[in-house]
């Protein structure tokens, strides 16, 4: 008869060695798959709006342009999309990257979906799922090419 696992606290149970070879693994696969995408350019589908056109992530004035940057997140407009989290991403990235350089967005976008696909592994193996099953779940979100433009395509986030 198999026991089932009782769910506690987060990291009450723990994966082991097998599972942070796995973790490893599905990580350096992932971006052995997509490591060409730092080298694209933005898309003219929708990383020209998104992005490039993008008044919430221009940054005027310098330095002193960021604060007010940051909080034009937040400011709704009908005219626009309302998604601060995202725009946020892309203001982050602009910062952290110098500005709009391409590389540096695709680059934020591939450890996001990596880390999206490490969390399903433990998610799945947190509700009762093998070590096997959660890592083939994993490697389904993180592999398969329907799933490309999370790697590939800056304004899929």
């Amino acid at each position: 008869m198999r026991r089932v696992r009782e769910l506690g606290p987060p990291g009450k149970e723990r994966l082991g060695t097998p599972g942070l070879i796995a973790a490893v693994l599905l990580a350096a696969t992932t971006l052995a798959v997509y490591w060409g995408a730092w080298r694209f350019d933005f898309v003219n589908f929708d990383d020209d709006i998104a992005v490039l056109q993008n008044p919430r992530i221009a940054i005027d004035g310098g330095a002193a342009g960021v604060p007010r940057a940051a909080l034009g997140l937040f400011r709704f407009e009908r005219t626009r999309e309302y998604l601060p989290v995202r725009d946020g991403s892309y203001l982050f990235d602009r910062l952290v990257w110098g500005g709009l350089h391409p590389a540096g967005f695709h680059l934020t976008n591939l450890i996001l979906h990596i880390a999206s696909g490490l969390l399903l592994v433990r998610l799945a193996t947190a509700l009762g799922a093998s070590l096997a099953a959660g890592v083939f779940a994993g490697s389904v979100f993180l592999l398969h090419p329907l799933h490309q433009r999370g790697g590939a395509v800056v304004a899929d986030l």
